[in-house]
């Protein structure tokens, strides 16, 4: 293809080429997600969004000439596109997540080595394809022998007139179905639909030695064991600002973790290091010069080569505005409300923090909504309300000892609570059940409260939605269902008749009020504060000079409670008209007991792990679905300021104890740098999520987990699709019976007759020529598969170069 042929950019959908003799050459639409090994190709995907992305593909056995050609070829694309929003490298078998969900349905390797001379071309084996991935299954072409087949995935057969879809014993429901799904895409892109599929599994025990029958058995040296993850403590990630080539000279340190989103000048390039094994991005600010753009590619492989990085990395530019997950995963800070900068004027440059005046000007109409705005808007939040029935315990040596309802809402730091919040629900019965842990608690009581919540909703069938609550940390809902008040004294001030007591009062985002007991100490006494100051003689009532009215308020209120004694005859002092006498209640100064305040992250768009509890990591799974929930396993959803655990019915009691040390490790990883008790951590069970979990995936039925009902409805769907499917009738393509025939050597000439098709030569050939030309008989021809009658063609003197590898 030459550039610029049959490129429209404004094309939605996806458009494939791959490198031939220096050029590109188009791939049909059913070959997309069929990868050859030695090949190079070149991929455009333009989303509804006319968001576009470009990226290059390199095969493990390709030649250094294509990668050269299709290195050169997509940076002219690129060029000619005017600098496409997303940029990257891709390398077999590592593929990131940018690219791999351009092909939802999967990636297949096919064969790795060209065949040139046609006699070696015809020879067929049967090829088995063994598939593993969660999210995006990979499906790579092996040795059809035993030793391939690995309990925990799955393999497909390629055996004319049946493909066999083998399933391990442990291979998860969701990948069972991916597995069924990439086997019917096989059916019709590479065996035009006249194939079989036959789903083999340990159910039928008959089926599976017979199928195991089809293949050989190699003695295969044992593989190293799996290396056990090490802690290694980095720095990663590492952000340095572009300038040039040079990587000790142009390519400084900006910082390393934590990452903030202000580092990011817009008029600058910079690249983001994760780690060895991970991607590099490079990312463009849209006032950047153009040689950043252009440039960014190579410069993230100068930087690669330098640190001695695999070769296998993948590399991906990114446009401000169009960052993927991955990249703002590495911000602590990072904003969702981006400014995509369409049709900005020059004359008013911004950053992406300014985004909060964007949005209040009228005059700006450049602002875009963000992706997280969009997904949360309608996203159900209301868990809790005021209608609902509470009870409250805290934990004394392992037991609950009842809260009386006249003192819920108060709390003391050196003890755990657990908060049980009951309502119905279109006409079903809700549950919330909060475990508080006090800052002053012992480890014993916290370990207590979180068994005892697990005691109280097992005995419940797990129908309630647990959730951790740490003393200074506290949720907006948590506040609701204490009626929008709390009071929490401090355990280490001893409670002593007659002895001063000063409370800080602080109002939170939804009118909530919250009373915290402090030491007395003029260091709490700020602008924005109210404070509560008592005595056996003395009782005041101190008031910032920028403390808000509820506050003020709910200070006069609550001493009803805290003194009723003196509830009506209280002193108020205003800051700046202190008198003498109450600046000498504080001249003995106690140690100052830090306020524990709530690290606000902002919340993002939603991201799926599957729990791994060998070695206590996790597994991203990209454009999750609720089918990929399966029964027997635990996932985390990850909202940034909130983690959501989500435990299968039948996940085992052993991963359920290791939930929190996982979670530990998950956040000990982050690359963000997030503290762990500024994160909100929920608990939910399947058949009991609450709306607000439901609502995070595209689509919620009852009953759409991955699980066994759902694998038997895809093998059931086979079975109807093999039923009117006659593998015996209509293989062979009757095109060439019609056709005129021709010899051999007119249809090797640059100048054919004029009913002959230059891709489609061998319709004109005769039975006797059709096997001296390809080597193979007309009949076994069509019974190949797709890619390998394209290689026998490509291998003959009749080859259509155009449309050849």
């Amino acid at each position: 293809m030459e550039l610029g042929a049959d490129l429209n950019p404004n094309k939605r959908g996806l458009t494939v080429w791959r490198v031939k003799n220096e050029k590109l050459v188009t791939v049909d639409a059913n070959d997309h997600g069929f990868f050859h090994e030695y090949g190079v190709y070149v991929i455009l995907n333009v989303n509804i969004e006319n968001v576009k992305s470009l990226h290059v593909w390199r095969g493990r056995l390709s030649s250094e000439v294509n990668k050269n050609t299709g290195h050169e070829r997509v940076h002219a694309l690129d060029e000619q596109l005017g600098g496409c929003h997303i940029l990257s490298v891709q390398h077999q078998g590592y593929e990131s997540n940018c690219f791999t969900c351009i092909f939802p349905e999967g990636i297949v390797y096919l064969e790795g080595s060209p065949k040139t001379v046609p006699i070696k071309a015809a020879k067929y084996v049967k090829k088995l394809y063994t598939v593993y991935g969660r999210d995006y299954v990979r499906a790579q072409c092996a040795e059809p022998i035993i030793e391939e087949l690995n309990p925990e995935g799955a393999a497909i057969l390629d055996n004319f007139p049946r493909m066999y879809v083998w399933i391990g014993d442990m291979c998860p429901f969701n990948l069972r179905i991916k597995v069924i799904e990439l086997a019917r895409k096989m059916r019709w892109s590479q065996r035009k639909g006249k194939v079989h599929i036959i789903v083999v599994d340990s159910s039928d025990p008959a089926a599976e030695k017979a199928f195991k029958k089809k293949l050989k058995s190699k003695f295969l040296p044992p593989s190293d064991p799996e290396p056990i993850p090490v802690d290694v403590q980095t720095n990663y990630p590492i952000l340095h600002r572009l300038s040039g080539e040079r990587v000790l000279y142009d390519m400084p340190v900006v910082s390393s973790k934590p990452l903030k989103q202000k580092y990011l000048v817009l008029k600058d390039s910079y690249l983001l290091d994760s780690g060895p094994d991970s991607c590099i991005y490079v990312w463009v600010g849209h006032q950047a010069a153009s040689k950043d753009l252009s440039n960014a590619i190579s410069r993230a492989m100068t930087y690669s080569n330098h640190h001695d990085y695999p070769s296998i990395n993948s590399l991906c530019r990114v446009r401000e505005g169009w960052e993927t997950a991955e990249f703002k995963q590495c911000f602590q800070d990072w904003q969702e409300s981006v400014v995509r900068y369409r049709n900005r004027s020059k004359s008013r440059p911004s950053t992406c923090l300014s985004t909060g005046r964007l949005r209040s000007s009228r005059s700006d109409r450049s602002y875009h909504i963000s992706p997280i705005e969009e997904f949360y808007c309608n996203l159900d939040d209301d868990l809790v309300n005021n209608d609902g029935e509470t009870q409250i315990w805290y934990i004394k040596d392992n037991d609950l000892i009842v809260v009386p309802w006249d003192r819920h809402g108060i709390f003391t730091n050196g003890l755990c609570y657990i908060i049980l919040y009951s309502t119905m629900k279109n006409g079903c019965s809700q549950h919330v059940l909060y475990y508080w842990l006090g800052y002053n608690s012992t480890s014993t009581d916290q370990k207590a409260a979180v068994k005892l919540s697990e005691s109280i909703n097992k005995s419940m069938q797990h129908k309630a939605t647990v959730i951790r609550v740490l003393d200074g940390k506290e949720p907006l809902h948590f506040l609701t269902v204490l009626q929008h008040s709390m009071i929490v004294y401090e355990s280490r001030l001893k409670r002593v008749e007659n002895d001063e007591q000063m409370f800080v009062v602080k109002e939170l985002e939804n009118g909530s009020m919250k009373v915290t007991q402090v030491v007395p100490n003029k260091v709490y006494l700020k602008q924005s504060a109210v404070i509560i100051y008592l005595s056996d003689v003395d009782c005041f009532l101190w008031f910032g000079q920028e403390s808000g009215g509820a506050e003020r308020e709910y200070a006069k209120t609550i001493l009803a409670f805290l003194l009723p004694s003196r509830m009506y005859t209280f002193d108020i002092m205003l800051e700046g008209t202190e008198t003498s006498y109450f600046w000498d209640l504080f001249k003995t100064q106690s140690d100052v007991l830090p306020l524990r305040n709530k690290v606000e992250y902002g919340r993002r768009l939603p991201r799926l792990y599957h729990c791994c509890f060998q070695h206590l990591s996790v597994m991203e799974i990209v454009n999750f679905s609720q089918l990929d929930l399966t029964e027997d396993n635990i996932y985390i959803v990850d909202l940034f300021d909130q983690i959501i655990v989500w435990c299968g019915m039948k996940s085992s009691k052993e991963n359920k104890q290791k939930i929190t040390q996982l979670l530990l490790e998950f956040l000990k990883q982050d690359l963000a740098d997030r503290k762990e008790e500024n994160v909100e951590i929920w608990y939910i069970h399947q058949h009991s999520e609450p709306a607000k979990f439901q609502n995070i995936f595209s689509s919620w039925l009852d009953n759409g987990y991955g699980n066994i009902e759902n694998y038997e409805l895809s093998r059931k769907k086979v079975r109807q699709e093999n039923a009117i499917i006659h593998i015996h009738v209509d293989i062979d393509d009757l095109d060439h019976v019609s056709k005129i025939k021709y010899d051999p050597f007119i249809l090797t000439r640059s100048e054919l007759p004029d009913d002959v098709d230059p891709k489609n030569k061998q319709d004109h050939l005769s039975d006797c020529d059709f096997i001296q030309v390809y080597k193979v008989a007309r009949s076994q021809f069509y019974r190949l598969p797709s890619w390998k009658q394209s290689q026998i063609i490509c291998s003959s003197k009749l080859a259509p170069d155009r449309y050849c590898f």
